[in-house]
């Protein structure tokens, strides 16, 4: 993994977020990509939203982690934060903060390049995107490795969290502290923190929930790698075969 400091791994996930004014159009097209993203992942995960045990920990990774919304504000807070969080957190919180950040880089990246290959084909809706337009840019992108990592993340930052949960007192601290948060205006990265334990302390068994997420991930990646199909319906279709 990149051995950046967190501060420029966060200052490039808000700069490539936020984007220029003089490249609007990047922007509409990357939140396009985000909403068929987020939707697609839902339904690819379908199971897991749908059972009482992991659905918690599913919307979670679906809302916070890969959510389509307006994220400025928690990257405001993160930026002012991170500086501090190598000196003051423990280290099994800095790795995972390290994980969830890298991750979130790359994710933003692959947005990025996909809305800019968008642009180059010039084949797609003004107000959303198909299968086929998006199957066809993801093609065209190659960029087949950068998707490996991301899916190899997610079991990395699986394992990381469920080290970080043993941590005793770790609900409890953040309890004490959400006032200290508001204070500092630093409540919604406070709120995204204490969600993330409270989802992920809810599974019965977190090494399961990531091997299922990137099992599923893999599969579809290598389906969509060999085939030809131009719809997810169809791509779930050879899976099930």
């Amino acid at each position: 993994m990149n051995k950046e400091s967190l501060s420029a791994i966060q200052k490039d996930i808000s700069r490539m977020r936020s984007g220029s004014p003089e490249n609007l159009n990047l922007q509409r097209i990357k939140s396009l990509v985000k909403i068929f993203q987020n939707k697609r992942l839902a339904d690819t995960h379908q199971k897991l939203l749908e059972d009482e045990s992991t659905r918690a920990a599913a919307l979670f990774f679906l809302e916070r982690l890969y959510g389509a919304g307006d994220l400025s504000r928690r990257d405001q807070q993160v930026e002012r934060i991170v500086p501090k969080a190598e000196s003051i957190l423990p280290s099994a919180a800095v790795d995972v903060l390290r994980k969830v950040l890298y991750t979130d880089w790359l994710a933003e990246k692959m947005d990025t390049e996909l809305a800019l290959k968008l642009m180059e084909l010039d084949s797609f809706s003004e107000d959303s995107l198909s299968d086929a337009e998006y199957l066809e840019a993801f093609r065209n992108l190659d960029a087949w490795e950068i998707r490996q990592q991301q899916i190899d993340l997610i079991g990395d930052v699986g394992q990381s969290l469920h080290r970080l949960l043993r941590l005793p007192l770790l609900s409890t601290i953040l309890k004490m502290t959400r006032g200290a948060a508001q204070k500092a205006n630093l409540e919604e990265f406070h709120d995204f923190l204490t969600e993330g334990v409270r989802a992920f302390k809810s599974l019965r068994d977190p090494q399961r929930f990531f091997e299922a997420i990137q099992n599923r991930e893999r599969l579809l990646l290598e389906t969509v790698r060999s085939s030809g199909a131009c719809s997810f319906e169809a791509l779930y279709e050879e899976i099930r075969r």
